[in-house]
């Protein structure tokens, strides 16, 4: 975190160049501010900006898998983020299931598309969004797991090195205690059997887990984006649609691009001051 405080003394504010994502959302954030990821969005662009110009291969390659019932432009777009500040050679691919509504069927989509394009037992790191986070938990994780749709089957797990999720509900969705439409969001459900199961295996996880979330998040909750006892690295929300913009926000993806390229990262976990 200390490395976040020197780059901003170091970086300008005026400097302004393009940002990652919808400007107007992003100029909308409110305080608090984080004082464990003090970059403000200007220093963020710089930062990304400097990755673009200084190119790195990240650490192993790079599955982005997408959120709930998401188009697969969404990974996509993350994934050519990604790409543009990492390096052009880089191993990136994306991964969706828009219609799958029973998270059995979404784990398996998800594991065999990582597989097949990497063969199994290869070395991964996963870049999640929203439910995306959940999938990459359940898939690195061995043995049956229980879900409102009956039991999901025993799977070999996927060889993640680090989990990036963002906005995922780790501790369950405010919007699906409220509303669940299929077994999928269920699943979502604070206290769900599926993410206690989940929660009783992370323990044993191998992999590192890095989780981010933005303020005023009322579809997932900021203070429900990590599991118990697990930081998160948070930013001030924005005004409307902190939840849908978190993949545009240039803090968290300046963090996330620099942890994927080796270096070192911004912003250090902590608890957030409310949701």
């Amino acid at each position: 975190m200390a490395l976040g405080v020197a780059l901003g003394r170091r970086l300008s504010a005026a400097d302004q160049p393009a940002a990652p994502g919808n400007t107007r959302a992003l100029k909308a954030s409110r305080s608090p501010l984080n004082p464990q990821f003090p970059l403000s969005i200007a220093q963020a662009r710089k930062e990304l900006r400097r990755m673009k110009v200084e190119p790195a291969l990240p650490v192993r390659p790079v599955v982005v898998l997408s959120g709930y019932h998401s188009p697969h432009a969404q990974a996509e777009h993350l994934r050519w983020v990604l790409q543009r500040h990492t390096h052009a050679d880089a191993t990136l691919v994306a991964v969706s299931y828009t219609t799958r509504t029973k998270m059995a069927q979404i784990i398996a989509d998800a594991a065999a598309s990582i597989t097949k394009r990497f063969g199994a037992g290869a070395e991964v790191d996963l870049v999640c969004i929203s439910m995306g986070g959940l999938i990459a938990r359940a898939i690195c994780t061995p043995g049956a797991l229980p879900s409102a749709a009956g039991e999901i089957p025993t799977r070999t797990p996927i060889n993640a090195q680090r989990v990036f999720t963002l906005a995922s509900p780790h501790a369950g969705a405010l919007l699906a205690d409220k509303i669940a439409p299929n077994a999928a969001a269920r699943d979502m459900k604070r206290a769900s059997t599926f993410l206690t199961a989940l929660d009783l295996a992370q323990p044993a996880a191998k992999y590192e887990l890095v989780c981010y979330s933005r303020l005023r998040d009322g579809w997932v909750g900021a203070q429900r984006s990590a599991p118990p006892g697990h930081g998160v690295v948070w930013t001030s929300g924005a005004v409307w649609g902190s939840h849908f913009t978190v993949t545009w926000d240039p803090r968290i993806i300046a963090d996330l691009c620099r942890r994927v390229r080796g270096e070192a990262p911004l912003g250090a976990p902590s608890t957030p001051p409310r949701n």
